[in-house]
């Protein structure tokens, strides 16, 4: 299987964030519709988007990393696009239109 580096549209931005090996679990889901990832920490949304159907959970509902440190991390939702960005950057986050 190729990486997404070597795919044409893709560019390597180097580490942007290290996650601790403690903190509160963050979780990745998968949308059976839109084929994106979504990455949260809110077990109410995970138990949402799971019950609508819509959605699968990755790593056996494990969480893939941990949320904890000084820097927020930021999600913003593009509707053409149908997909997440997340971001530690607070300029890149409030630049961006329509982050709410």
């Amino acid at each position: 299987m190729a990486s997404l580096s070597s795919q044409p549209d893709w560019d390597n931005e180097e580490v942007k964030w290290e996650s601790p090996d403690s903190g509160k679990p963050v979780y990745r889901l998968y949308s059976l519709i839109t084929n994106n990832h979504l990455y949260t920490s809110d077990n109410n949304e995970v138990n949402t988007l799971l019950d609508s159907k819509a959605w699968t959970i990755d790593n056996d509902g494990e969480s893939v990393f941990y949320s904890g440190g000084d820097k927020n991390i930021y999600r913003l939702y593009n509707e053409e696009l149908k997909m997440h960005l997340l971001t530690t950057d607070e300029e890149e986050y409030n630049t961006l239109p329509d982050h709410g």
